[in-house]
């Protein structure tokens, strides 16, 4: 049996530096950042993530797996201290599967390789590079969506999918495994409804589609603070862990023989 953990949005600001403060004059960067220390920093709670991470490896968890968002603006320095705030699974040897949130994506021109060292540092020896992944009972299918997009956008882009399919039929046949697959952004929300278009995944539809005829048991997001579960067409049930700082949700899945339980 593998046990596991989900949660998501984190969106971890650094504690303040002058020398941050200006995000390098990046405007998407600048404006989360006016946006977290006018408003969600006094709805953040840092020790709903800290309680979290404590019950993880309480229950000694195989891994966990972050639906993104990590950060709040995207810089370096968030990264990093999202890294501190990881001390304690690093210390469990727990590892941390990572997908990146559009929030992860607002400090550039370089966000995928500050992610990626980032994914490589937390995978421990899993060495995780974002591509489907066996490990224990669980199929792991990434599916990321985070790109650089316009100012005031928060969508994402499902691209490259047919690397991912093939990718995803190289791992060798074991019907026994149980399929998840997770991505940062919803494919329907909670009333099974398209996102808007400013806040969707383009391409779900597609992915969608490849989930049901996969045989995917749970699609795992975030995106949205507000923790729900909804069975998308096809049959395919989605958990959004919501925002563990905001909310302090958390799902913790066991699997075995191909069933997947919370």
């Amino acid at each position: 049996m593998s046990l596991f953990a989900h949660l998501s949005d984190p969106h971890l600001v650094a504690p303040f530096a002058w020398r941050e403060w200006h995000c390098g004059w990046r405007p998407r960067s600048a404006l989360a950042l006016a946006n977290w220390f006018w408003r969600r920093r006094r709805q953040q709670r840092g020790e709903n993530l800290a309680a979290a991470l404590t019950a993880i490896i309480a229950a000694r968890a195989d891994f966990v797996i972050i639906t993104g968002d990590l950060t709040q603006c995207g810089r370096a320095v968030d990264f990093a201290f999202f890294l501190d705030q990881m001390a304690p699974l690093r210390r469990a040897q727990i590892p941390a599967l990572l997908i990146a949130g559009n929030h992860d994506f607002y400090f550039h021109p370089a966000p995928a390789a500050n992610f990626a060292a980032l994914r490589r540092e937390l995978s421990l020896d899993l060495r995780w590079d974002g591509k489907p992944l066996r490990i224990g009972d669980i199929d792991l299918l990434p599916v990321d969506g985070a790109r650089v997009v316009p100012l005031c956008q928060a969508w994402g882009e499902a691209a490259a999918l047919d690397e991912l399919k093939t990718a995803w039929r190289a791992l060798p046949p074991a019907p026994a495994q149980t399929r998840v697959a997770a991505g940062h952004f919803p494919l329907r929300d909670a009333a099974n409804n398209f996102l808007p278009a400013v806040t969707r995944l383009n391409g779900g539809e597609a992915v969608l589609e490849w989930l049901s005829a996969a045989e995917i048991s749970a699609y795992l997001c975030g995106h949205i603070h507000r923790p729900f579960t909804t069975v998308l067409p096809g049959g395919v049930r989605q958990y959004c862990a919501g925002s563990i700082t905001l909310g302090g949700k958390m799902n913790l899945f066991s699997a075995k023989g191909g069933k997947l339980r919370v």
